[in-house]
């Protein structure tokens, strides 16, 4: 049974948002049980459907490493497992405390979700808790002083739009590669002649 005849099939009583989220629940539970799911792949990819391809392949990777680690089955795993992976992320990979953390989410949103649906028995990951990253912001950003002068030294005048934008805006790079042309729109001309709001 889909979500959508979960919903239509609901009396006028039950139309409030807490009776939504429990029958949607029983019925995924319900479908998973009914043996869906058999393997931890087939968990994996269930667990992954909808994401995008980069959080697919990062996440199928991560969880792959630690299903190895442990050497036992998603099924079968404690949360004595999941605390021996957690040290040896943080002692012996030779990841940074943001890639350790990273890894460490990936694996606890899979036990989470496995147990949400009810394939795993328990959520083994819920009690770890994940290192905090060393704050490096600060480092990275550069003093206001020299972007302007950055600025003031570009003389072609694209990069130094581009420059302009970046800084203006607090743009991403990944984010001023993928900006066109209906992203803009025109500020009122009597204010702002001439200007756009990205």
């Amino acid at each position: 049974m889909s979500e959508r005849s979960v919903l239509l099939s609901f009396t006028r009583g039950e139309r409030d948002r807490e009776s939504i989220n429990q029958r949607i629940k029983k019925t995924q539970k319900a479908t998973v049980e009914a043996g869906q799911v058999s393997t931890d792949s087939e968990l994996i990819d269930l667990w992954l459907h909808g994401k995008s391809h980069n959080t697919v392949r990062t996440y199928r990777r991560e969880v792959a490493w630690f299903l190895s680690f442990v050497e036992k089955e998603a099924k079968e795993v404690s949360l004595s497992d999941v605390q021996a992976f957690a040290t040896y992320l943080e002692e012996s990979s030779g990841l940074s405390p943001s890639s350790v953390a990273r890894t460490l989410s990936a694996v606890r949103s899979f036990l989470s979700f496995g147990n949400k649906i009810g394939v795993l028995p328990s959520n083994a990951g819920a009690a770890v808790k994940l290192p905090a990253p060393k704050q490096t912001l600060a480092m990275r950003i550069l003093p206001e002083l020299t972007v302007q002068v950055m600025i003031a030294l570009e003389t072609n005048q694209r990069n130094r739009a581009i420059l302009k934008l970046l800084y203006g805006a607090g743009l991403r790079v990944s984010e001023l590669c993928a900006l066109s042309w209906r992203d803009l729109q025109a500020r009122a001309e009597v204010e702002f002649p001439g200007q756009v709001i990205v």
